[in-house]
């Protein structure tokens, strides 16, 4: 058996996932949970709790704050985020921190950058109306093999909607187990399961697995969610960031070292191309990277990179190529981003070692 489905099986028996009878009520539970945490974060009583806490917060300068989106399925939520961010934090431009990176400069207190990787489409119509009434600058970081090919779809998305609207109700049989898809609930389990695994393979095997397994579930067309090129000229002259997440979004820690650096510097220069500047930002594709990575982005002439590992960044110390950020979800309303970024949350993840092999 394969060392990385044998790794999968091992992690997924630990956690209660390869036990089948366990999938309803462990879904429901996860849920239920989910749900009060998200009402209790919008209660009241909480929300003066929180205050408490983030008034004896520290208000020392140079600790930057990193949020990451992907998507904004909740637009009336993300605008009470950004309402109230906007009330508390300092919000930097792209150009204010290569700025302070360059010249040793210090960020005020309470300092915090916005990104969104992927630049999915609804990026336009959802998230940024939003950031634009608040003046809220935005970093948005696009793979630049998507824009303007749709033929060309994540390769995540197309096993979801492969696996999503496939007309088949019997099990799929996997390297990750024998998967039901008799019922919604079944099929994003299985969707979710599969994604863990072939994200520890490398790239080619997974494009080419997902290729397969797509076509024989038969799930119908998948079209590109990425913003056209025109989009994104039109959202960077309306005042958007635009920065490279690679070409084809492959991690980077699972090609070869000529493929990843044709990756970097292949999605600055289609950057530059289409929109007449590339500033010297990236985001590693999944958070993933290696030692090799970051020499090579060093090489690319790139200044500033950013992981998924959580955390804020003492710009002082920081490593500017293994930049943390704070991940937000889909749906996430203003409690859930309040106690993402309360120190007592984040705090141990700064001080933790970034690891030099991410995922």
């Amino acid at each position: 058996m394969d060392l990385s489905v044998r790794v999968f099986r091992i992690r997924s028996t630990w956690r209660g996932v390869a036990k089948p009878d366990s999938y309803p009520q462990a879904r429901n539970i996860a849920l239920s949970t989910k749900h009060l945490l998200r009402a209790a974060f919008d209660s009241t009583a909480l929300s003066t709790l929180m205050g408490c806490f983030e008034r004896a917060e520290s208000r020392r300068a140079n600790l930057l704050r990193v949020l990451t989106y992907h998507r904004v399925f909740d637009v009336s939520a993300f605008r009470r985020s950004m309402e109230y961010l906007a009330q508390r934090y300092h919000f930097i431009t792209a150009d204010e921190l290569l700025e302070v990176l360059r010249d040793d400069k210090r960020l005020p207190p309470r300092s915090m950058m916005i990104t969104f990787d992927d630049a999915y489409s609804d990026f336009a119509t959802s998230a940024w109306p939003v950031l634009r009434s608040y003046d809220i600058p935005v970093v948005l970081f696009v793979p630049t093999g998507y824009p303007g090919n749709g033929d060309q779809v994540f390769w995540w998305d197309r096993l979801e909607q492969a696996i999503m609207h496939t007309p088949r109700g019997d099990a799929l049989e996997t390297p990750a187990g024998c998967l039901r898809l008799r019922s919604t609930a079944n099929r994003r389990r299985a969707h979710v399961r599969l994604c863990a695994l072939v994200k520890t393979w490398d790239h080619d095997r997974t494009l080419s697995y997902v290729g397969e397994v797509c076509e024989e579930l038969g799930g119908g067309p998948c079209t590109s969610q990425v913003l056209s090129w025109d989009a994104l000229r039109s959202l960077a002259r309306d005042g958007v960031t635009l920065a490279s997440h690679t070409r084809m979004h492959p991690l980077l820690n699972r090609v070869s070292t000529e493929t990843a650096r044709a990756e970097i510097t292949g999605a600055r220069e289609d950057l530059l191309r289409e929109t007449g500047a590339a500033l010297p930002l990236f985001a590693y594709p999944g958070g993933y990277y290696c030692p090799q990575t970051k020499k090579l982005l060093s090489e690319a002439g790139i200044e500033a990179a950013f992981t998924t590992v959580r955390g804020t960044n003492d710009l002082g110390t920081e490593d500017h190529l293994r930049l943390r950020r704070i991940n937000i979800g889909h749906y996430a309303n203003a409690g859930v981003v309040r106690a993402r970024l309360l120190e007592s949350a984040v705090s141990f993840n700064r001080w933790r070692p970034v690891p030099n092999t991410y995922g």
